[in-house]
């Protein structure tokens, strides 16, 4: 049942030192993750309701499990760089750490509309494809994550919500018995990236045990716009206890980040018909993003719109969590999660909306100028920084222009979710029933603002921007059809609040009739 309430209106990796305390608890030596049988025989949670274990070759589903030493390995920072090795998963991640894409076999729906993302067992975002807000905008993956499960079609919509496609399931480290942890340093000269990692455990007193885990990194980005585009970090802690009969753990994370977004890039066809770069724009290295566009005041009707795009897609979360599980009696499970979170995040970018001849944007609007200021006897495009003229017929090698769109979204989201359950295992009638009733809860509310303006800007790597005035015979401005690279303030607006409830039953009965079937 669903209730909705009125709507009111990423470089290249040089050094990984990674440093293991030497008191990490280590009782056996792990078998290598290539090992078939040992991969068979993990117990996996994620799409499994019941009260009994349940080994990854048991299960009847599709089940993909990544460890911490592979994440690691792969130095993946971003939830679509972890993906990438998930059979069934088409990852993009174009537009950097944050807003990729992941399409399930089978269900072509862009950014995370066909699957969800959980941590711990609950839904890092309810809906993972909200307007601007991916769920991958709200975490990332550092050294708290012990493995990831991903499950693919199966059990994904019977237990969990907007997940048609699949479930991926990141499940965080616990301490053991002793005092552990790592720490990794990343740098990239490329990107000039410089990256920590961490995690620490430790028991404490009465069964009390005791971890701390996040990372802190900086870096330019794969395409350079000519300032940081990746700055901040994000920690995590928790306190757990295990009881005779059952577990409990509280968790608090807080992220504050900020991520560059990569817009849309100008491409055109060669004469094989082959998709192609255009001159004076690198399609692997450039982006539209530049310090000319970095800082900008836009006017709207209620007052000035500060747009920073150097902020990019700006992140402060702030997460608790409580997971409790209780053994009551034999083979009866009784367990629950709850999660209260609360994120502002501003989304900035400048979008390219076209891309055209410089000639023929005189042409559109050359005309209409001259009109409008009678004193004036040409039109000429020229940088709004320096003042140069544009080259019409060949500025940067092309002579293009680009219509682009400066954009600050912002959305702020407080979420409570909740799932409940009892599970029971037992024989009858010579199988095994192990059921599941549960019920899951989501309150969610939250504000959407945006606001754009036109810019005009030339087709380059750190695109600038530029005026298209009007010149006496003297040379002298006497009019202009923009201001300081800007064709038309608001051209796009929204401001809206809403709320939404869901509410979810669910059961599973896992039956096993023989011992192979």
């Amino acid at each position: 049942m669903n209730i909705r309430h009125s709507l009111t209106a990423a470089g290249a990796l040089a050094l990984a030192a990674t440093t293991v305390m030497p008191a990490l608890a280590q009782d056996a030596a792990p078998k290598s993750e290539s090992d078939p049988s040992a991969a068979d025989q993990e117990i996996v949670v994620t799409g499994h309701a019941g009260a009994g274990q349940r080994t990854k070759l048991d299960t009847s589903y599709a089940i993909t499990t990544l460890s911490n030493d592979t994440l690691r390995s792969r130095a993946a920072s971003s939830v679509t760089e972890a993906l990438k090795s998930v059979p069934g998963f088409w990852v993009e991640a174009s537009g950097g750490e944050g807003s990729g894409n992941v399409r399930a076999r089978g269900i072509p729906v862009d950014g995370f509309g066909s699957i969800t993302l959980l941590e711990d067992g609950l839904p890092v975002q309810h809906d993972p494809a909200l307007g601007y807000l991916n769920a991958d905008q709200a975490f990332r993956v550092d050294e708290s994550i012990d493995r990831i499960e991903v499950v693919r079609g199966g059990p994904s919509s019977v237990f969990e919500p907007n997940a048609p496609g699949g479930t991926v399931n990141f499940i965080t480290r616990r301490p053991g018995d002793r005092l552990s942890g790592n720490a990794r340093v990343l740098y990239g000269p490329t990107a000039d990236l410089y990256r920590f990692d961490g995690w620490i455990g430790a028991p404490l007193a009465d069964g009390w045990k005791l971890d701390v885990g996040g990372f802190y990194r900086n870096e330019r980005g794969v395409r350079d716009p000519g300032f940081t585009g990746n700055k901040g970090g994000q920690v995590r802690v928790d306190l757990s206890k295990q009881f005779d009969r059952g577990q409990i753990t509280l968790n608090y994370k807080r992220l504050a980040d900020n991520v560059i977004f990569y817009t849309g890039i100008p491409l055109t066809k060669d004469s094989e018909g082959d998709i192609v770069g255009i001159a004076g724009f690198d399609p692997h290295f450039d982006t539209t993003a530049s310090r000319a566009t970095a800082f900008l005041t836009l006017k709207s009707a209620n007052g000035p719109v500060f747009f920073n795009d150097s902020d990019g897609t700006r992140v402060r979360l702030n997460q608790f969590s409580a997971l409790a599980d209780w053994e009551f009696a034999d083979g009866w499970k009784l367990s629950n999660k709850a999660r209260y979170r609360t994120s502002d995040t501003v989304r900035n970018g400048v979008y390219p909306a076209s891309v055209g001849t410089a000639a023929a944007f005189l042409n559109q609007y050359g005309a209409n100028l001259l009109k409008a200021f009678p004193a004036a006897s040409s039109v000429q495009l020229r940088y709004v920084d320096t003042g140069q003229a544009f080259d019409v017929a060949n500025q940067n090698g092309n002579g293009d222009l680009f219509i682009n769109a400066a954009r600050p979204v912002t959305v702020n989201e407080d979420e409570f979710l909740d799932d409940l359950r009892i599970a029971h295992k037992f024989d009858m009638g010579g199988t095994t029933h192990d059921i599941a009733v549960g019920f899951y809860y989501a309150h969610i509310k939250e504000t959407f603002r945006r606001y754009s303006a036109s810019t005009l800007q030339d087709v380059s790597g750190n695109s600038r921007l530029l005026d298209l005035v009007a010149l006496n015979g003297a040379g002298q401005v006497v009019g202009t059809l923009t201001q300081n690279g800007v064709t038309r303030y608001g051209s796009e607006f929204a401001n809206g609040s809403g709320k939404q409830d869901t509410l979810a039953f669910y059961a599973s009965d896992e039956w096993q009739i023989t011992p192979h079937f």
